[in-house]
């Protein structure tokens, strides 16, 4: 099995190439084949290098290399010599002086174009537009790998343009000519393109080759079910990196755009019914084209970053810390402090971020949620510190208490354990009224309403720092 992915550089990686890419990729591993990386540049005025680039980054960051690569502006002299070749068998001709709009046109507009038809390019005339001759009453069938068998009239098909001039061959030529000359045998991609199929079948016949396998991918839509766009939210693989989106989660949540395990061949019943965690090793192992769902799919950011604190979460803490360092610039001084492990507050950083963990949803979420941890805040009103209608003296003996208490933690228990020990004790204060010791105790820690738990603070500060914050709204209060 041969199969591509075909990105046109003149925009950055989009999510619905991503997913194609994934699919052609999954089955070329699965099956032992070649997976190529065609990259269509013709459009020579909207395609840039910068998009290229960043094309092949973002596959390379999903995990998706390839084995051959290629590009179509590489490869002008097999266009022409296709191009000949059709001219010569009188298969398209060449059509002068016509409209340049054609949007309107009905099939048999198009064909009314024969009666002025040359078959040479003739020296000094401008504006000529190389049409394929469509063959009228006959039946182009499609056997999709997604939908089945796809019919076509091609009375309902125009003498559709391949090129303009001999060195100016337009998408459907050059991608029926590059799939032939690459060996493509099974081509996957979106529905979108269903209409250029039967053109591109058509061409195959022409050109005396048998058409691959197509298989049309279900669109990706928006929460709202229109169309996935810009418009509507995040589209390019480059924003969801920038958030802070881990490839295995973005591979995981795009392989179930479109398919689902499904049923096992041995026992016809669900395999796993409930996983919807899958690497990409193991998609390897369970992907097939007869899973792929005809409707279409939402693309939900809400599901999306689920998936995502769920590898989050799974990452050994050495590897988060490398997985974060991208975004350290957005916090300049946790950059300081993460880069030099003898820095004095690196060990908090670690047990910042570890905390920090089990809740981000994103890598760039979870450096902010790590920079809060630092108290440059402005010093809280002292009444926040009181718990519901405590007075200023029970808040005072509130926080002495707490801060005895953590005077005479040993400073290297772990969170579970401290926790469980600074709850036995609020238990025990003011008739098992808990908030009495803790919320005091919290706002102290952090100079904020809303912060992590007083026992995640005092875990990642250290008792040190957070009898020192203590003493500090000690002082507030009394004064």
């Amino acid at each position: 099995m041969r199969l591509r992915i075909a990105p046109s550089p003149t925009g950055y990686l989009h999510v619905g190439t991503a997913r194609a890419a994934l699919y052609n990729w999954l089955l070329a591993r699965q099956k032992g084949g070649i997976f190529i990386l065609r990259i269509e540049d013709t459009d020579k005025v909207r395609s840039k290098k910068e998009y290229e680039n960043d094309i092949m980054r973002h596959l390379k960051w999903l995990g998706l290399t390839w084995d051959e690569e290629y590009r179509q502006s590489e490869r002008y002299e097999l266009y022409r010599k296709a191009l000949l070749q059709l001219l010569s068998e009188k298969k398209v001709y060449i059509s002068y002086d016509e409209p340049h709009v054609e949007g309107d046109r009905r099939p048999a507009d198009t064909r009314a174009f024969r009666k002025n038809a040359v078959f040479e390019f003739q020296t000094g005339k401008q504006g000529g537009v190389v049409r394929f001759m469509t063959p009228d009453h006959e039946e182009v069938v499609c056997d999709d790998m997604v939908r089945g068998p796809i019919h076509f009239n091609t009375d309902d098909i125009e003498d559709f343009s391949i090129a303009k001039g001999l060195d100016e061959p337009l998408y459907n030529f050059v991608v029926t000519v590059d799939d032939i000359d690459l060996g493509i045998t099974d081509v996957i991609r979106g529905e979108d393109h269903i209409s250029n199929t039967p053109k591109q079948m058509l061409l195959y016949k022409a050109l005396g080759h048998t058409p691959p396998r197509f298989g049309h991918l279900p669109l990706l839509l928006a929460t709202d079910r229109s169309k996935l766009s810009k418009r509507k939210g995040t589209t390019s693989m480059k924003d969801f990196v920038t958030q802070g989106f881990l490839p295995e989660a973005m591979v995981n949540y795009l392989a179930l755009l479109g398919w689902h395990l499904g049923a096992s061949s041995e026992t016809g019943r669900a395999s796993a019914a409930d996983q919807e965690f899958f690497t990409l090793d193991e998609l390897v192992k369970v992907f097939s084209m007869d899973r792929v769902r005809k409707s279409n799919s939402v693309f939900d950011m809400a599901k999306l970053r689920y998936f995502n604190s769920h590898y989050i979460k799974a990452l050994p803490l050495d590897d988060l810390l490398k997985r974060l360092e991208p975004y350290y610039e957005q916090q300049p001084h946790v950059a300081e402090i993460a880069g030099a492990t003898n820095h004095p507050l690196h060990e908090r950083f670690r047990r910042a971020v570890q905390v920090e963990q089990s809740r981000a949803e994103l890598l760039s979420d979870l450096v902010t949620a790590v920079a809060s941890y630092r108290d440059e805040s402005q010093p809280c009103d002292p009444a926040m510190l009181h718990w519901k209608i405590m007075t200023t003296e029970e808040t005072i003996a509130s926080l002495q208490h707490s801060k005895s208490l953590i005077a005479g933690l040993r400073g290297d228990e772990e969170l579970a354990e401290l926790q469980a020990s600074l709850l036995q004790k609020a238990g025990e204060y003011k008739q098992g009224d808990r908030g009495a010791l803790l919320w005091p105790l919290r706002v102290a820690l952090s100079n904020k309403e809303k912060s992590p738990s007083p026992f995640e603070l005092v875990w990642v500060l250290g008792k040190d720092e957070s009898c020192d914050r203590i003493e500090g709204a000690l002082a507030r209060l009394r004064t």
